[in-house]
Parts: C-alpha cells; sequence; structure tokens
C-alpha cells in the first residue's frame, strides 16, 4: 500500500472516528443542557456540530478529487476552510445530495459560527455587537418550527428543538457516510470501517441521533438496582455502605444528576457538606472507588471471569 491509500484509509479512517464523536458530543450537549438562555452552553453545541460535520465533509472530498499526481500542497492547501457550503458544493460535484433549506441554513449558521463568532468575544467590539451564539439558534429555531422562544430565563429545554436538530444532522450526515463508503470501496480501502460501541458508531451505523435510549437504560438500571431481590453480591456491597443524608423529598432532582452534568453541579455542594460530617472520608472514597470498576468481582461464583480482566 502506497502513501496515498495509506493516508486515506488510516489516517482517514481515525477522522471519521474524529468527526463522528464531535457530532455525537454536540448533540448530547444539546440533549442534557436545562436552557437555551446561555450563550456559553449553545457554544459548545456549535463549537462541536462545526468542527464534526467540517471534517466529515474533508474527508469526503479526499476521497473524491484526490490524486497522486496533482499538486499535493495545493491540493492540502485548499482544504483549509471553514466555510462549510463551500466544501459541500466540491462534494455534490460528483455526487448528489438531497437536502432543503434548512439543512443549508444550519450548516451556514456553523460556519459564520466557526469564522466569525468562535472568537468574538475576545474583541472589545464585541461590546456593539449584540448577535449572540443563543440568538442565531433562537432565530433558527423560530424561523422552521414557527414557533417564539422567550429569551428569559428559566427557558426550558424543549425535545423539539433537540428532535429538529437532530433530524437535520442526521439527513446531512448520514449522505456524507454513504458518500464515504462508495469512495472507499472504490478506491478498495476501509476508511469507513467503524469501531463497535465507539461515538462514532452511534453516528453512522445506528444513525441514531438522539439520546432517549440512553436515558431510558439508566432509568431501567436504576430500577432494576432498587428492586433486585435475588442475592448478589455487587448490590449486598452498596447496601453495605450506609447511605449519606441526602434529603429525600428532592429524589426527583438528585435522579436528574444521571443525565444532566448542570444537575450534578447543583447538588455537588450538598454532597460536599456532607462529607465535611464524615470522620473517614476516604475510606467511604475508597469503598465506592470499586462499585463500577473493571476486574473487581463480588460473588464467588463470577471470580473465574473477573481474573480474566485483571
Amino acid at each position: 500500500m502506497n502513501s496515498s491509500l495509506f493516508w486515506k484509509n488510516f489516517n482517514l479512517g481515525k477522522e471519521l472516528e474524529i468527526s463522528g464523536a464531535f457530532i455525537y458530543n454536540g448533540l448530547y450537549r444539546l440533549h442534557e443542557i436545562q436552557t437555551l438562555y446561555y450563550d456559553e452552553e449553545i457554544f459548545e453545541v456549535f463549537y462541536n456540530l462545526s468542527v464534526g460535520l467540517e471534517r466529515l465533509l474533508k474527508i469526503a472530498i479526499i476521497l473524491i478529487e484526490h490524486d497522486e499526481n496533482m499538486d499535493q500542497e495545493k491540493f492540502e492547501k485548499s482544504l483549509i476552510s471553514h466555510n462549510h457550503l463551500d466544501l459541500l458544493k466540491r462534494v455534490k460535484n460528483k455526487h448528489s445530495i438531497n437536502i432543503s433549506t434548512q439543512h443549508n441554513e444550519l450548516l451556514s449558521l456553523l460556519s459564520n459560527f466557526y469564522k466569525k463568532s468562535r472568537y468574538g468575544r475576545y474583541s472589545i467590539d464585541s461590546v456593539f455587537k449584540p448577535e449572540s451564539e443563543k440568538m442565531l439558534l433562537h432565530s433558527f429555531l423560530e424561523k422552521h418550527l414557527n414557533v417564539k422562544i422567550v429569551d428569559d430565563p428559566p427557558f426550558d429545554q424543549n425535545n423539539q428543538f433537540t428532535e429538529f436538530i437532530g433530524k437535520i444532522v442526521k439527513k446531512i450526515t448520514t449522505q456524507l457516510f454513504v458518500i464515504i463508503s462508495k469512495e472507499a470501496q472504490r478506491l478498495s480501502i476501509y476508511t469507513n470501517e467503524i469501531k463497535s460501541n465507539s461515538k462514532a458508531s452511534k453516528i453512522f451505523l445506528s444513525k441514531t441521533f438522539t439520546f432517549e435510549d440512553e436515558d431510558i437504560l439508566l432509568k431501567e438500571l436504576l430500577v432494576f438496582f432498587i428492586n433486585a431481590k435475588k442475592d448478589h453480591g455487587l448490590l449486598e456491597y452498596i447496601k453495605g455502605i450506609k447511605p449519606l443524608d441526602f434529603d429525600s423529598s428532592l429524589s426527583q432532582e438528585y435522579i436528574q444528576c444521571f443525565f444532566s452534568r448542570e444537575k450534578i453541579s447543583d447538588v455537588l455542594d450538598e454532597l460536599d457538606e456532607l462529607y465535611s460530617y464524615l470522620k473517614k472520608p476516604r475510606e467511604r472514597i475508597n469503598a465506592l472507588s470499586l462499585i463500577g470498576k473493571s476486574g473487581i468481582c463480588f460473588d464467588l461464583e463470577e471470580e473465574s471471569d473477573c481474573d480474566d480482566d485483571l
């Protein structure tokens, strides 16, 4: 395998995993935030989606356009662009992509964010330019969903918004992945091979752009652990640790910690206070560290299986 095919097969294969991870992170951040009011939270969504989609477009372009006889330096310089629509146009020179106005507008929004807004607040001129991440997102959602977003906290996140953005990203992403797969097949390489159970596999293979399944899984596991009656070493171990005196009236808020980093932050102060009452907090932390740790067994009949993981 020459250097050109090695580049396209292995290096771009890694880039595909990276691209999928960025797209996953952007959508997951949108899924977990509690409100669309704060610019810094929407920044994370835009940043991850813009980087992920840009890298995905560039993978497709390299596989489509690159030829060993071309000027390599000139070609690589042509990839130094953050204009998603221009990059998409290069892909469409060979492959048809079925997207509509809202898809193009999201790509344009992400391009403008990455080129202009990403470092905008480092300039004093930003004081006189009120346009922000949340304003861009609110305008986009209001236009295409025919809703009015009240910019006043606490403005709760709406599943309709996350599903809408997920559908748009899905239509763009899945078509680009099909193109990358076709080009890889044409070149007899394996750029499109994705590790199972990775963030990229959820995006490119499972084609799932929401996170309801993950939320349901966590809730089902909670139900299982709370209601399990059969003797089980792990459960007995957990039951042997005396619970902290959390406020039972806030149980719903505590459950939300499993689904949102913001909620975790809200409860951490309470945890710190409860730990301040412990005589030996380090012993408790050490005991907790064994829960979920690979290679640790709590049932005698499982020892042989666990030994393989050590």
